[in-house]
């Protein structure tokens, strides 16, 4: 036999109610059973607990030194089943989430601000990249979500869902002359220089404009920098070239930069979330069931 986690609970409440008797009311047993735990307890420490008298028991001077440390040992026990119930429930934890655009505006930032709302104490930490890279980090467990540009399907050995359409708009040069057109269409930008960075090489959404602004066969201009978003467009506020975004990133203002929506049917791009099916990490479940209610 040895000491379970029940005689500490019933040395505890023993010691608290000052008698067996009463510790059997209060915990719905026989006294006899409640006398059987603690001489149990008593026979494997090789040690007296209590002292039985007539009127009553009391602790004996090694009960009341091993009662501290079994009042520190019960207390460690609540915490952790707590700790591991609010895990479970996503109640607290961590949160690893791969994204692709701007989070100024649109059904991306909808989401994860109802996520914090719903799991505040869930830390989420985010990784801003290309699709490429962020499959890669969901495969190295390095991400426990990545909601990227674009469908999934037939993505080995990772599970995918398609959530929603981002709308796609172009962004002009002030003085552009396209501005003041009633409407943009892809045969519109053929001919400019499209600006892209460097990091969408492979890259769905770069894909996506050699296929739509290809004319005759000939691949349209593109210009590949190595910056950031908010240099990109800023090089389009200088002149450089025009380039294209997800509606999400044309809720910031930049100087002498005028976002214009593109008249085509196919002007938009699919967002899917991606995510290891073995991810056991609760907070990842919870995030993908609200990314499922948010794309019906």
């Amino acid at each position: 036999m040895t000491v379970e986690l029940r005689h500490f609970r019933f040395l505890a409440l023993v010691a608290e109610k000052l008698g067996i008797r009463r510790a059997a009311e209060a915990a719905g047993l026989k006294a006899s059973t409640i006398s059987h735990h603690i001489r149990t307890l008593e026979e494997e420490l090789g040690v007296g607990l209590f002292v039985r008298r007539r009127n009553g028991i009391e602790l004996t001077p090694a009960g009341r030194e091993f009662l501290a440390h079994v009042y520190r040992v019960l207390q460690e026990f609540d915490q952790a089943v707590g700790l591991a119930g609010r895990l479970g429930r996503a109640e607290t934890g961590e949160l690893a989430v791969g994204i692709f655009t701007s989070l100024a505006s649109g059904r991306l930032r909808d989401l994860l601000q109802r996520f914090r709302e719903g799991f505040p104490d869930v830390d989420v930490r985010f990784v801003e990249s290309n699709r490429v890279d962020l499959l890669a980090r969901v495969r190295e467990r390095r991400l426990d979500v990545a909601l990227v540009m674009g469908r999934l399907d037939g993505d080995s050995g990772i599970e995918a869902r398609a959530l929603w359409d981002e709308r796609l708009l172009a962004a002009l040069p002030a003085e552009h002359p396209l501005v003041e057109a009633p409407t943009i269409r892809w045969s519109d930008l053929a001919r400019d220089r499209m600006l892209v960075r460097t990091w969408e090489k492979d890259g769905e959404m770069l894909h996506f404009l050699v296929a739509k602004l290809a004319v005759d066969g000939r691949a349209p201009y593109l210009l590949k920098h190595q910056v950031g978003r908010e240099s990109l467009l800023n090089l389009v506020s200088t002149g450089y070239g025009v380039t294209v975004v997800a509606e999400s990133a044309a809720a910031v203002p930049y100087p002498s930069v005028v976002f214009r929506p593109i008249a085509e049917d196919d002007a938009s791009i699919k967002v899917s979330a991606a995510w290891l099916a073995e991810n056991g990490n609760p907070a990842a479940r919870r995030f993908l069931s609200l990314c499922r209610a948010r794309s019906a």
